[in-house]
């Protein structure tokens, strides 16, 4: 999973990530979303950016 979201990112760390705008972000964050079994507890985890809960 790390190497396919490393994949995505093209060669950005995952601080870099983190302090994107969050349009972009969240693009980023879509496509790792679609590799087949991550969780978005996993994507939390590994990415350190935490879903905003649903109210």
């Amino acid at each position: 999973m790390y190497e396919e979201i490393q994949k995505i990112l093209k060669g950005q760390s995952l601080g870099e990530l983190r302090s994107m705008e969050k349009a972009s972000r969240d693009k980023i964050i879509r496509k790792i979303k679609s590799i087949k079994g991550v969780t978005q507890r996993q994507i939390a985890k590994v990415t350190g950016i935490q879903s905003e809960p649903c109210v």
